[in-house]
């Protein structure tokens, strides 16, 4: 009985509380970005071009005023272009850890990588809002005007939050309090951002399962929450502005189906190596849930070494990391999940016979294009990249089994912005950094990019219902969708995961 309320506290409370709160998240989220015009401050409508242009010069901006303060004041990352790795991992929502961690001064850690973290997710955040105006407003809006509402909704949530994990036990970090053995730092308010905007990094090399990070379970289980919600609020958003809340239920349906199949899997597959790394203050089970929703979310922060994982674990893990949609990052998450909806559109027509349409709009050849190789693009980068690394990062053994598990996992977590490795501070080589580096950017962009034309590719449409249309709100149709997340994500990834966690002995 203990047990099974256990399971229950830890597997459903967490799920059902981050949705409970995403639907009162996103109610405001429509108010402040649809509903109330007086907000924006720049009235200039954009297209697909100008949105995305307009993007990419507010994360160079971003990523110039990081690059002068890390450069300044954090002299170890001139070697090996480590300074190069840190800028594009943070911008891209990745955070990838090349370095240790506690030898980062804070003002690095405050005006530089801090602020990295609320630039990233609030991009990601204006893109999936312009891409949903497209769909059902017929205009993009400005990247301006949703990049400063995006920050002031992440900066009152991070601060809210922060005030809870005082509560919890949680310092708030320099200058309140110095925490013994290490480096001043912002630790709480980092902690919401590094969480909320999934973003993924950590102040120490234990991870976010580190004491002063995480001093007892109630601090895990708010953690859980704080990385499902604004994934969950941006398909809750989805139902509001479509004015059909089973438009987000359906999708809700395709991710709980993953989260509990795949948990079963994760616990009936727990080696005794993974109870003895995890940190006390946590169970296997609380562990586990943080881990996955880290993992699902595509934040990447860190609970327990990932060496400690089974085989079968490992590979769950890559196969979630890959599938980017369940419900993946805030604002990329959807968007990974709105191509596959149209693939699975588009082949569910052609075995019925039916025109292929998508809320009424009529799919044409591009917007099929522009979904296929959306959602197939991280997988080509993890193909194209793992020969590329065998031939050019040295130093490091990839025989098939657990050598290969590495690099595979540190090729496909810079390519979908998760940012999880196994070689941390070992991984800051010159061909590492400039390769994963590569992948950061081209995984976060392009989708971005893709999003915003297919979009644009709808707002020029106009909307007309048929009874022979395939109805995307019903729960038959998530099963369709879940099969075809399953059928193209295995597909792609089994034989590199035969290449390396299944052959680990």
């Amino acid at each position: 009985m203990n047990a099974i309320l256990n399971g229950a506290i830890w597997l459903i409370g967490p799920f059902i509380l981050a949705l409970a709160l995403s639907f009162m998240l996103a109610i405001l989220m429509k108010k402040m970005f649809y509903d109330y015009g007086s907000l924006y401050i720049f009235k200039y409508e954009m297209n697909a071009n100008q949105y995305f242009g307009s993007l990419l010069t507010v994360n160079l901006l971003a990523s110039a005023i990081a690059f002068v303060f890390i450069w300044l004041g954090f002299m170890t990352s001139h070697d090996k272009l480590l300074w190069f790795n840190i800028i594009t991992s943070y911008i891209t929502n990745t955070n990838l850890q090349h370095y240790i961690n506690q030898q980062v001064p804070f003002i690095i850690q405050t005006f530089s990588l801090t602020f990295l973290q609320f630039v990233a997710p609030a991009t990601g955040l204006a893109t999936v809002v312009a891409t949903i105006r497209g769909i059902f407003f017929k205009k993009l809006g400005n990247f301006y005007s949703d990049f400063l509402i995006s920050l002031l909704i992440l900066s009152l949530a991070s601060f809210v939050s922060s005030l809870i994990e005082l509560f919890l036990g949680v310092p708030l970090g320099y200058p309140f309090s110095r925490l013994t053995g290490y480096l001043p730092s912002p630790l709480a308010y980092y902690n919401s951002i590094t969480l909320l905007g999934n973003n993924g990094g950590t102040y120490f090399a234990q991870g976010v399962a580190a004491a002063s990070s995480m001093p007892n379970a109630a601090a895990a289980y708010f953690y859980i929450v704080l990385l499902y919600l604004f994934p969950f609020s941006v398909v809750s958003l989805f139902g509001f502005v479509s004015k059909d809340l089973q438009n987000s239920t359906a999708m809700f349906i395709v991710v709980g189906l993953f989260y509990f199949a795949l948990m079963f899997l994760l616990l009936v597959s727990t080696p005794s190596a993974l109870k003895q790394n995890i940190a006390p203050q946590m169970s296997t089970i609380s562990a586990l849930s943080l881990f996955y929703a880290s993992i699902a979310t595509n934040t990447g922060a860190s609970v327990f070494p990932i060496s400690a994982l089974s085989p079968i674990q490992i590979s769950t893990f890559l196969i979630l990391m890959l599938s980017d949609s369940l419900p993946g990052t805030v604002g990329t998450g959807f968007i990974s999940l709105l191509f596959i909806i149209i693939i699975t559109i588009f082949f569910s027509s052609l075995m019925s016979g039916r025109m292929p349409k998508y809320l009424g709009f009529r799919l044409d050849t591009k917007d099929i294009n522009t979904s296929v190789i959306g959602y197939i693009f991280h997988f080509a980068l993890v193909l194209s990249a793992i020969p590329i690394s065998l031939m050019y990062v040295k130093g490091f053994s990839f025989s098939v089994g657990y050598g290969f598990t590495q690099l595979l996992w540190e090729v496909v977590s810079a390519a979908v912005n998760n940012g999880s490795d196994y070689y941390g501070f070992l991984g800051n080589t010159i061909s590492l950094n400039l390769i994963t580096s590569a992948l950061m950017v081209l995984g976060r962009y392009v989708p971005l990019y893709l999003a915003l034309k297919l979009s644009e590719s709808f707002s020029k449409k106009e909307p007309s219902y048929s009874m022979t249309d395939i109805r995307t709100n019903t729960p038959a149709f998530s099963l369709v969708l879940a099969f075809f997340i399953v059928v193209l994500v295995f597909i792609s990834v089994l034989p590199l995961l035969a290449l390396g966690p299944l052959s680990i002995r």
